[in-house]
């Protein structure tokens, strides 16, 4: 994988232009409700190749040149006002084509953000690619790697690497976008039901994925009056 420079996060104004996939709105990102702890999160930053790609900061708490760090206290981030996605065309990354119809088809979709250059992410993609194949059919997990269409041999190396086989989106817009526009850290995890509308609060972090991730399922889907995981 080539080595890049990482870049401190860049203001709202700057990553207007650094917005991939379909839509073009401004990568503005909410205030976090509380911090978060180090070393498991990186901010969403632009890439040293152009001005107008979107990128990832380095590791939480990294000494590399230009990194930015996120607040380091024992709290969790959480956002306050993440929205809900029911209207959106979106690309994966081995040709697939997206919609709201693909969420239809699950009780519970799962959603983790993530970039080629957030090592937390790099970290934790062999565990969710594990969770992902464990799913029921009425569950399914994506990524969502908002570099992968910049850099997708080194999108394709890690989730090779990993053992990630499912989708993974490169592509976006509609409410997709919106929603990328309310992001600020790496990974995070979403989780929506068949409509669309967000289910559970969403894990910020690489914070271990089976049993936060299941945790959150089975509660949704008993809300639901669906079995739950095993």
């Amino acid at each position: 994988m080539k080595k890049r420079r990482f870049f401190a996060i860049f203001t709202a104004c700057c990553a207007l232009a650094a917005l991939s996939g379909c839509g073009g709105d401004t990568l503005r990102s909410r205030s976090p409700q509380t911090a978060g702890n180090s070393g498991d999160i990186a901010e969403i930053s632009a890439p040293e190749s152009s001005a107008a790609e979107p990128e990832q900061s380095a590791e939480t708490g990294s000494s590399e040149p230009g990194s930015t760090s996120a607040p380091q206290t024992t709290q969790r981030i959480h956002y306050t006002d993440l929205p809900d996605v029911h209207t959106f065309t979106a690309k994966g990354m081995n040709g697939e084509q997206l919609s709201q119809a693909n969420f239809a088809r699950a009780d519970v979709t799962v959603i983790n953000f993530w970039s080629t250059t957030c090592p937390p992410c790099i970290r934790e993609m062999p565990e969710l690619a594990e969770f992902e194949k464990s799913l029921p059919d009425n569950v399914q997990l994506l990524t969502w790697c908002y570099d992968g269409s910049y850099y997708p041999d080194d999108a394709r190396e890690i989730l090779d690497d990993a053992g990630f086989t499912g989708t993974t989106i490169v592509s976006w817009d509609g409410d997709l976008q919106t929603l990328l526009s309310n992001l600020m850290y790496t990974p995070t995890t979403m989780f929506f039901d068949s409509q669309g509308n967000m289910i559970a609060e969403e894990i910020i972090g690489a914070t271990g994925v089976k049993g936060p991730y299941t945790e959150k399922i089975n509660a949704a889907l008993t809300a639901m009056g669906k079995p739950a995981m095993s």
